[in-house]
Formats: C-alpha cells, structure tokens, sequence
C-alpha cells in the first residue's frame, strides 16, 4: 500500500521539489482530514521535503482564516484554478495555477504546467 502513494506521485514532483528544497522553504496548504494527510505525504516520500512550521493543513483551505494563516510573500501552487482565482484575493500571497489538463492560461494568475518550471 505505502508503494500506492508514491507511484500515484506525477514523474517531476519529487525531484523539483527536492531541488526546490535546497534553496527554498517549502511547505504544504491542503484540505482534508490531518491525519489523512500526513499519512498521504508521509507514504509518498513528500513529507521530509516540507518545513513543519510550513505546513497549513485544514478542513476548507479556502476560508478567509484558514489563508489568513499563510505567511506573507508565500508562493502558492496549486492545481484547482478555484483555489488560485480565490488567492489572488489574497495580495500578500502569489498563487501559481499548475495546469497539467490543457494548455489555457489566465490572465492574472502565472500558469505553469509542471513543477520542473519553478526552478
């Protein structure tokens, strides 16, 4: 089972966040049940790459108090354009919208289509 988590993992997601890791901190805003979560990202290999102090897991991450906790400046990347298009309500976070479906783009919000485009 714990194999499960990790070949679900795209090909670029470890290694770009492993070279993130070694200029930035990086750190996790998730939905969901904590524990849940913790185990998800334990299992796939994610969790030693996440500063615990960065690490922002809550039941609806797009309340206005759950994203009042992120720190400012944070860069968020996220694969929900509802999630960047409610950030960018935000001004003292920059979301990042990671579109692997299509080649659309938005007009606000940067888009990327892999993780390998953020070194």
């Amino acid at each position: 089972m714990p194999d499960l988590y990790r070949r679900s993992l795209y090909p670029d997601t470890l290694p770009s966040l492993a070279k993130l890791q070694a200029s930035h901190r990086l750190g996790i805003f998730t939905e969901g049940f904590r524990k849940f979560q913790l185990t998800k990202l334990k299992l796939s290999g994610l969790l030693p790459l996440f500063n615990r102090d960065l690490t922002f897991i809550h039941r609806r991450k797009l309340t206005p108090t759950a994203i009042k906790r992120l720190p400012k400046g944070a860069i968020i990347v996220d694969d929900n354009l509802e999630v960047v298009e409610t950030l960018l309500k935000f001004p003292y976070v920059t979301p990042v919208w990671l579109n692997r479906k299509d080649k659309k783009k938005h007009p606000q919000i940067r888009a990327i289509r892999s993780l390998t485009e953020l070194n």
